[in-house]
């Protein structure tokens, strides 16, 4: 079940190139169609753009896949966790030998 959230979140970016072609197919005003039309008249910072744009999205919803993976995975949890406890410990060793 948990690998489910990750596989549709991947498949966030194949969404994401298949709405491009049936914006250009039906004409469906969008950001696909846009980028089409741009790279057409070659208008390249429209086409910069609009690549930038799905690109932030893409990794936006990746970012967010993750955190509700971590948030419903007690494993990875406990894996930040117990680097976090680590770091404390190190950093109070530390304290210790200056003094």
């Amino acid at each position: 079940m948990h690998r489910c959230y990750r596989y549709l979140g991947t498949q966030f970016g194949s969404a994401l190139g298949g709405t491009v072609v049936i914006e250009t197919v039906f004409s469906i005003p969008g950001v696909g169609y846009y980028m089409t039309t741009a790279i057409s008249n070659r208008d390249y910072p429209v086409v910069m753009g609009g690549v930038t744009l799905l690109a932030v999205l893409f990794c936006l919803v990746v970012f967010i896949v993750d955190l509700i993976y971590a948030f419903i995975d007690p494993r990875i949890k406990a894996q930040y966790e117990g680097s976090q406890k680590k770091r404390l410990k190190k950093t109070e060793k530390r304290g210790q030998a200056y003094a």
